[in-house]
């Protein structure tokens, strides 16, 4: 107990402004959730252009269940992916485990690893 008096906890805000991608690419934004974890999970991506018109965008609760909020994060990529075929691609992610692994920063966890193989 004596640990936590006079510890002060220190909350730092970042402000994070949404920007369109160059002229001829696309900006994907994806994002994956699930409730209790495991458990019920849904992912969704937006697509959006230069102009910041919106392409496509779909978003769907995966019928594996239960799946955790992590493979839900891997598939809203993933299934955005099997939906277009460009090549001047912005994707973004509010997943550092996902963006770390894109980038081969950090080992893909065993759970994701064939969703990752595929993207």
């Amino acid at each position: 107990m004596k640990a936590i008096y006079g510890y002060s906890h220190v909350v730092r805000v970042t402000k994070v402004i949404w920007k369109s991608p160059e002229s001829k690419w696309v900006k994907v934004n994806t994002d994956g959730a699930s409730r209790e974890n495991p458990g019920k999970s849904s992912w969704g991506f937006c697509m959006r252009d230069s102009n910041e018109d919106i392409i496509q965008a779909q978003a769907k609760e995966i019928e594996e269940d239960p799946s955790t909020n992590t493979q839900a994060e891997a598939i809203a990529p993933l299934r955005y992916v099997e939906t277009i075929q460009m090549d001047r691609i912005w994707i973004e992610t509010d997943s550092l485990l996902i963006k770390n692994i894109v980038e081969r920063v950090w080992e893909v966890p065993w759970k994701i690893i064939t969703i990752i193989k595929e993207i």
